[in-house]
């Protein structure tokens, strides 16, 4: 069953798993204890505005845009490396 909740998300239970969408198509899925992930369309790991893969104890997260590995150490850097992506 999906619904669709007050900040324009909307979620999908699938088992176990809560699946998570925006209104573009942004998909965030919680990935059993481990972590949670965002993805494109296409099913590759992809956020624009922050991790792509948020790992529970909060010390490690992973950036991607559209399945390609943004390598960088936290937020503001990954925000610089966007701000630079017409150069990429």
């Amino acid at each position: 069953m999906q619904t669709k909740h007050k900040n324009g998300w909307f979620s999908l239970k699938c088992g176990n798993e809560i699946h998570w969408y925006d209104e573009e198509g942004l998909l965030r899925k919680e990935e059993s204890d481990n972590y949670i992930a965002y993805y494109d369309e296409d099913g590759e790991f992809h956020r624009e505005d922050g991790p792509a893969r948020i790992f529970t104890g909060g010390n490690m997260n992973e950036y991607w845009v559209h399945g390609e590995h943004i390598k960088c150490e936290n937020q503001k850097e990954f925000e610089q490396l966007m701000r630079m992506k017409a150069f990429w």
